[in-house]
């Protein structure tokens, strides 16, 4: 079928006006490809293939519990199927998720600190409480030794 690639360079995308940060998103490189024929003819959009570079994604909920990816229009909701995503990738980005109304903080367990930069400072300003990942690779977060259950699951193999 049709199913062109639109590609778009350095996009910033508004935050709501009750945030403290300007930018909801941005993105060094918006990469995606949409099934035309569906779109066009039933309305159904179809996205085989997104891929954002290097972005930044702040979601959050203000003090009404209102999310910044809800947007206001003057439009009545038109019925309908939401999106259907397929394959996402994400090159080197942040994502982070604040709760306004709740003030909650967030714990996060990770297998593999693959951390880029100032991204572990980046959640810890977001409000995330605490991390702990594996000591698979080397990191600040590690505090989950693995060469215990690595070794009993070898010997296991072995015997067999």
């Amino acid at each position: 079928g049709w199913t062109p690639v639109i590609r778009a360079d350095r996009l910033r995308l508004g935050n709501a006006s009750w945030s403290k940060q300007t930018d909801m998103a941005r993105t060094d490189r918006l990469e995606f490809a949409i099934e035309l024929l569906p779109a066009v003819f039933r309305r159904e959009y179809r996205i085989p293939m997104l891929r954002l570079t290097k972005p930044d994604v702040r979601l959050e909920t203000g003090p009404d519990g209102k999310g910044n990816w809800v947007f206001d229009t003057d439009q009545p909701d038109q019925p309908g199927n939401p999106p259907e995503f397929r394959d996402l990738w994400i090159d080197t980005g942040h994502l982070i998720y604040v709760d306004g109304k709740a003030d909650t903080s967030v714990d996060v367990a990770v297998t593999h600190a693959l951390f880029a930069g100032d991204a572990l400072q980046a959640m810890h300003d977001a409000g995330v409480g605490e991390v702990w990942s594996t000591d698979c690779i080397p990191h600040p977060s590690n505090a989950v030794a693995m060469a215990g259950p690595l070794a009993a699951a070898l010997r296991s193999v072995l015997a067999a």
